[in-house]
C-alpha cells in the first residue's frame, strides 16, 4: 500500500534489459513492477509473487515469443494482457488478441505517456474485473 492505496502489481517481459529498465522506470512510481527477460523467468514470477493486475510482454522474445506467453498467461491467470511490438504487423495483432486475449496492443517506439495511459486503462480493467468477480460470488 502507498499512502493507503493499494498498488498492483505489474509484470514486464522483455529480452532487451535497457527496455526492461526504461519501461519500469516509466511505470515504478505508480506500481509494484517486477520484470524478467524470458518468458520462463516470468511464468516463475507469476506463479511466485502473483497475482499481477497487469502483464506487458514483448513480441519478439526467443524460445517462447509474446504470443505463446501471453497465450499462457491467459490459461493460468488473471492478468490483463498488453503486448509490445517493434514490428507491427495486422497478423501479429490478430494473432495476440485470439490466442493471448490480448487487451491492448503497443507499436514500438511509443512516448512514456503512452505506456502509462495504457497501463492504467489495463489496471482499471483488471479492477473492474476483480469486483465483478467478487460481486458474482
Amino acid at each position: 500500500m502507498m499512502g493507503g492505496k493499494v498498488v498492483l502489481k505489474l509484470l514486464i517481459v522483455d529480452d532487451e534489459p535497457k527496455v526492461l529498465d526504461a519501461l519500469a522506470r516509466v511505470l515504478g512510481s505508480d506500481y509494484d513492477v517486477f520484470t524478467a527477460d524470458s518468458a520462463a523467468k516470468a511464468l516463475l514470477l507469476l506463479e511466485n509473487y502473483g497475482p499481477f493486475a497487469v502483464v506487458i510482454a514483448d513480441y519478439a522474445m526467443p524460445v517462447m515469443n509474446g504470443i505463446e506467453f501471453l497465450e499462457t498467461v491467459k490459461q493460468q491467470f488473471s492478468a490483463v494482457r498488453i503486448m509490445l511490438t517493434g514490428h507491427p504487423d495486422n497478423d501479429v495483432a490478430q494473432a495476440a488478441i485470439r490466442r493471448g486475449d490480448v487487451f491492448l496492443f503497443l507499436a514500438k517506439p511509443f512516448s512514456g505517456a503512452s505506456l502509462q495511459e495504457a497501463v492504467a486503462i489495463a489496471a482499471a480493467e483488471y479492477t473492474a474485473r476483480r469486483r465483478h468477480r467478487t460481486n458474482s460470488t
